[in-house]
């Protein structure tokens, strides 16, 4: 019965496509008589039927009767053009309108004899060669849609995984600081503690220091690893604050000079406009801090009206941008590309611009109007 149930209600998921396709067709046809360009096609069709009657009527002796096919097969033209603009229901409704017009023709000059055979395959031909560019077009349109969609779903897909990053971040840097640095500071003041014991052996007292130095360098590096995770700041303060504790952070790091810039009035931004344009500028400074050999960093946010820009320039040996950064993904240079999508999947744009030995310029847009 399971069985029966699964065929039945198969078939019964086909029947509404077939039996629904008339009506389908009859809707597609009618919108296409409602629209002007349409009735612009025909009135081609009627120009050139026109210029057909009035030879034939005028000049039926030779040796017009030799070219009489010409204006038949000019037909061609108005039927393409309205396969390419209106795919096949414009195809087969302007090869219509011209069998129409084209019959008083062939009845009052060409019903002798297969001159009419003759005049009927010339317009059959045009007619055919619009359904076959009709069917290219349709089948081109439809790989479009197709190659549309699955660039949609990938979308989806990869913001729904850059949204599991972040969760998987937060989660991360949530434990690091409940769990990992509670432990590190706990372990310092027990190192405290034993060092201020009274008379502590003087080689006991040396490894207790050392020991504790270890400690808060670990603690301060994990604190780093639970900033660049999940920024506190950048939930309570915002982009600008987000973004000046990076750059200090790599100055005191490295000994770079790295110089802030913030024009326009300040606003705080949807969490995921902060997160990206933040992300953006984190990769941007540690591609910087990896692979350009910079000694000058500057990293302006502009606000304006409808937009909000970030960007990082540096004066380090850059490099040469392919035309697509896709091309990176084969040597193994993802931050790039990251940057990027990001971008494209907060609806904004990223500009790269670099020349070996004359710095790079990364600058993102992202439009967020005010709220």
């Amino acid at each position: 019965m399971t069985m029966e149930r699964t065929v039945s209600g198969a078939r019964k998921g086909m029947m509404p496509d077939v039996a629904s396709w008339p009506g389908r067709s009859s809707r597609f046809l009618l919108a296409r008589l409602r629209v002007g360009e349409f009735w612009q096609v025909q009135g081609m069709v009627g120009m050139v039927t026109a210029s057909h009657y009035v030879l034939e009527a005028g000049v039926h002796s030779e040796p017009y009767a030799e070219l009489h096919w010409i204006p038949v097969i000019l037909y061609v033209f108005p039927i393409m053009y309205g396969s390419l603009r209106f795919r096949l229901e414009g195809g087969l409704l302007t090869g219509l309108w011209c069998g129409v017009l084209t019959l008083p023709n062939i009845l009052l000059w060409h019903s002798q004899g297969l001159e009419w055979l003759v005049e009927a395959m010339q317009l059959s031909v045009a007619v055919v060669v619009g359904a076959v560019l009709s069917r290219l077009v349709e089948h081109e349109a439809a790989e479009k849609r197709k190659a549309r969609e699955i660039a949609e779903r990938l979308a989806l897909l990869h913001k729904q995984v850059t949204h599991a990053q972040e969760d998987e971040r937060r989660r991360v840097a949530r434990e690091l600081h409940d769990d990992t640095a509670q432990s590190l500071v706990l372990l310092c003041r027990r190192l405290d503690e034993a060092a201020s014991a009274p008379r502590p052996p003087r080689r006991m007292l040396a490894s207790l220091e050392e020991l504790r130095a270890i400690a808060e360098e670990t603690l301060a590096g994990v604190r780093r690893y639970m900033q660049d995770l999940r920024p506190s700041m950048l939930d309570d303060l915002g982009l600008v604050a987000a973004v000046e504790w990076l750059t200090a952070d790599l100055t005191t790091r490295r000994g770079i000079d790295v110089r802030v810039g913030v024009s326009g009035e300040q606003r705080r931004l949807p969490s995921e406009a902060e997160l990206s344009l933040f992300r953006i500028v984190q990769e941007a400074l540690r591609n910087v801090e990896k692979h350009a050999e910079a000694s000058r960093v500057s990293v302006d946010v502009a606000f304006e009206n409808r937009s909000v820009f970030v960007s990082v320039r540096d004066n380090g040996k850059g490099f040469i941008v392919p035309p697509s950064l896709n091309e990176l993904v084969a040597s193994g240079k993802l931050g790039l590309v990251g940057m990027q999508e990001r971008a494209q999947l907060s609806g904004g744009s990223l500009l790269i611009d670099s020349d070996p030995w004359r710095g790079t310029s990364v600058r993102a847009r992202l439009d967020v109007p005010y709220t």
